[in-house]
Parts: C-alpha cells; sequence; structure tokens
C-alpha cells in the first residue's frame, strides 16, 4: 500500500497553510489595534460643518490650511482687499472646534464651487482627509466671464492632526 495515498496533495496543503494563517492574522488583528499601539491601526471620524461658503473670498491662490485662533482669522481676513465677511466676524468657537479654510483661488468664470461629499472627516496617519469636492463648470458650458474665488470655512471638533489632505 502507498504510503503517500492518504497525505493531503500538496496544492491542498498549501491553501490549508495560507488559510491558518489568514485566520490567525484576523484572530491577532483586534489585538494590535485595541492594544498599547491602537492608534497606529485605527481612523478617527469626526463631523464636519459648513461654517462659511462664498464665491467671492478674495483670495487669488489656492490655500488650505488650519485656523487656530480669532486673531489669526482676523488676520487673514483684514488682509484681503475688500472684506470678504462684512464688518462683523462671526464667533466661532476654538476651545471646542478647529476650522479649516479651504479657497480654490481667483476663477475667470462662474460655475466653480466646493461641496462636502460626506458629513464625517477622517483622521487617518495623523493627516485630516477632508471628504471635499472641487465643482467645475462643464467644458462645454456657458459661463459667466466674472472673476470668482470660491471658499468655505469647516468645523470639526477640536482634536490634533499634522497636515490636511482633500479626498
Amino acid at each position: 500500500m502507498d504510503s503517500n495515498a492518504n497525505m493531503p496533495k500538496p496544492d491542498k496543503l498549501l491553501k490549508k497553510t495560507e488559510l491558518m494563517k489568514i485566520k490567525f492574522f484576523l484572530k491577532c488583528l483586534p489585538l494590535v489595534c485595541f492594544g498599547a499601539i491602537g492608534s497606529a491601526c485605527s481612523n478617527q471620524q469626526l463631523p464636519i460643518q459648513i461654517v462659511y461658503s462664498s464665491s467671492q473670498c478674495d483670495i487669488n491662490h489656492q490655500l488650505l490650511r488650519q485656523i487656530t485662533n480669532h486673531e489669526e482669522f482676523k488676520q487673514l481676513l483684514e488682509s484681503r482687499p475688500r472684506k470678504i465677511l462684512g464688518s462683523k466676524l462671526p464667533i466661532l468657537d476654538y476651545s471646542s472646534k478647529s476650522y479649516i479654510l479651504f479657497a480654490l483661488g481667483q476663477k475667470s468664470t462662474g460655475g466653480y464651487g466646493i461641496t462636502l461629499d460626506s458629513k464625517i472627516a477622517v483622521i487617518e496617519d495623523q493627516k485630516l482627509h477632508l471628504p471635499v469636492r472641487i465643482i467645475q463648470p462643464a467644458s462645454d458650458s456657458m459661463q459667466a466671464q466674472v472673476l470668482t474665488s470660491p471658499c468655505q470655512i469647516f468645523s470639526i471638533p477640536k482634536t490634533e492632526f499634522s497636515g490636511i489632505l482633500l479626498n
């Protein structure tokens, strides 16, 4: 009698070994992600809201930045040739919120804008991922020949991050 008759075929043995490795990985994954190094595995989800939106922000270049305090916000607005929010600045709560300004820069026609694709922003690897989509006019559409400079200010709960990316 052949002693190899009861042995699994090499390809089945390989599949079993690979399956065991995958099962082991899946069992151990929660220990890694929720253990001492959990922050390396998890994404932080944060609600995001639009605080301000305009098609005439008078910011001539594309800009994506965090606004960390009222003085910084005031200086940013006062450096513009025109007052984009009128004479009264909105009251922003820097103790519990983080604010992000995104400006598209100057555009030569209407039809440009910014929209949120989700009400949730994500922090992954210390980077804030904004669910933002840039709206552009269709290439074959007729647009008013007017200078625009769309921008939005977003708020998220106060948290630490080292950079901002657009999704």
